[in-house]
């Protein structure tokens, strides 16, 4: 019942960053409620996997199902979406990973069965506000830009390997965490590690935005 709690109110706010993050930056193809209908359908499916608990899986199918998304429900190439995908679950995967980080530092204990559902509650609502922040002034910073004109780019595909491996050094640092006891200086390495992760990805989205601006003109 706690999982199920996590997972709906996690997946609820990932749902609405994607529908915000593709209506605000993309031409779509279809008119709201069939884009929301599509999205309520897939995100439903992500819920139901999610239960089985494997953060491999999760993360997988969370990255392929946002670029199902992209792909059939706005006008973008493959490698686009696939691209923007991989920047989102990049994004999302980093700011858990510094948040999940910070807890485990100042208190060892947050994740104990002793009010194991308050406080993953309170991770879930910590971490996607750091995610739908970060998101909104990615939003805010490139609209109106990205509507223009739309041409394939196969940088986007090349660049795309950084939030892959950003991904899956997260879940290692997680699975570490979750598996050893660290000292200070380790705690602290991981959560910098995060940062800069997550400052690497948002530099590879803002030069590939870059690129194909200047591309265009």
């Amino acid at each position: 019942m706690e999982n199920t709690v996590f997972y709906f109110f996690s997946f609820f706010v990932e749902a609405i960053v994607l529908w915000q993050y593709a209506s605000n930056l993309f031409d779509v193809r279809h008119r709201p409620r069939t884009n929301l209908a599509v999205l309520c359908s897939l995100y439903l499916f992500l819920f139901s996997v999610s239960l089985f608990e494997s953060k491999w899986i999760n993360m997988v199918l969370y990255l392929f199902i946002n670029f199902i998304y992209l792909l059939t429900q706005c006008r973008l190439k493959w490698n686009s979406a696939f691209f923007h995908s991989t920047i989102l679950a990049a994004v999302m995967g980093m700011c858990e990973l510094m948040v999940y980080s910070i807890i485990e530092r100042f208190t060892p204990h947050f994740f104990t069965e002793e009010g194991y559902l308050h406080n993953t509650i309170i991770f879930a609502i910590f971490s996607k506000i750091m995610f739908f922040t970060v998101i909104y002034v990615l939003i805010q910073l490139l609209k109106g830009r990205q509507k223009c004109n739309q041409r394939p780019d196969k940088s986007a595909f090349l660049l795309v390997f950084i939030p892959i491996t950003s991904v899956f050094i997260m879940l290692t640092f997680v699975n570490i965490s979750e598996t050893d006891t660290l000292s200070l200086s380790l705690y602290w390495m991981v959560v910098l590690s995060a940062i800069l992760l997550l400052i690497a990805n948002l530099l590879v989205f803002g030069i590939n935005q870059y690129n194909q601006r200047k591309s265009i003109e």
